[in-house]
C-alpha cells in the first residue's frame, strides 16, 4: 500500500494502476499454478500480457503533458507501481491460508502489523505524520473503502479459486484510468495506451 501511494504521488493513476493490477492477479494466478491448481490457456495468455504491457510501459516515451501539483518521476512510480504489484500479490496469497472460523481476524491482523510498519517508516524514514485539514476527509474515506475492500478480498478468496478472486479483485484499473481523464486530465502517448489496454487485458484474461 506504502509502495502504491508513493506510485501515484510522482507518476501518473493511469499508468501505475494497471501495471500494480497486472502484476497482483498474474503472480497469484501463477502460485496456483505452482501449487497444482490447473490453469486455462487463456488465463496463461492473461499472465504473459500482463508482463508485456509492464515491459512497454516501462520503455514508452513519457513527457509531462499535464502540470499536476506534485513531483513527477515516472520511472520512480512504475518501480513502485511494480513493488506494489508484489506486495499485492502476497497478501492475496497469504490470505489464501486463512480459515473461514476465522472470520475477519486476518483483515485485523493485517491492519495492525499496517499501522506499526507504517509509524516506524514514517518517523525512521519520513516526516512522522503532518496534518493537512483539507486531505482528511479523502484519507478517512480511502481507509473506509479499503478496508471494505479487504473484507470483500477475503471472502472472494475463500469462496472460490485464488488466481480468479486475485484476478477479479484486480479490474481497479479500469475504473482508475477513467476518473484519472476525467479529473486529473491526464494523456499518455501512443504507446502508453498500448501498455495500459494489454494491461487490462491481461487482467481480464488472467
Amino acid at each position: 500500500v506504502i509502495s502504491l501511494f508513493g506510485a501515484l504521488a510522482v507518476g501518473r493513476m493511469s499508468i501505475v494502476a494497471p501495471v500494480s493490477a497486472a502484476l497482483s492477479a498474474s503472480l497469484p494466478a501463477i502460485y496456483d499454478l505452482a501449487t497444482g491448481t490447473s490453469l486455462s490457456p487463456l488465463t496463461i495468455a492473461g499472465i504473459t500480457l500482463a508482463l508485456v504491457a509492464i515491459v512497454i510501459v516501462s520503455i514508452a516515451p513519457d513527457e509531462q503533458l499535464h502540470e499536476p501539483a506534485h513531483e513527477y518521476r515516472p520511472r520512480r512510480a512504475l518501480g513502485l507501481a511494480m513493488l506494489s504489484g508484489v506486495g499485492f500479490s502476497g497478501a492475496f496469497i497469504a490470505f489464501s491460508f486463512t480459515a473461514a472460523e476465522s472470520g475477519l481476524t486476518p483483515v485485523l491482523a493485517a491492519r495492525v502489523v499496517s499501522i506499526v510498519v507504517s509509524v516506524v517508516l514514517a518517523f525512521r524514514f519520513g516526516r512522522g505524520f503532518p496534518v493537512d485539514r483539507t486531505a482528511l476527509a479523502p484519507t478517512l474515506g480511502a481507509g473506509l473503502t479499503d478496508v471494505l475492500a479487504n473484507i470483500t478480498m477475503l471472502t472472494a478468496i475463500r469462496l472460490g479459486p485464488l488466481a480468479i478472486a486475485s484476478v477479479l479483485g484486480s479490474l481497479f484499473p479500469v475504473v482508475v484510468v477513467t476518473l484519472a481523464r476525467v479529473f486529473l486530465g491526464e494523456r499518455l502517448h501512443a504507446w502508453q495506451k498500448v501498455g495500459v489496454a494489454i494491461a487490462v487485458v491481461a487482467v481480464l484474461l488472467s
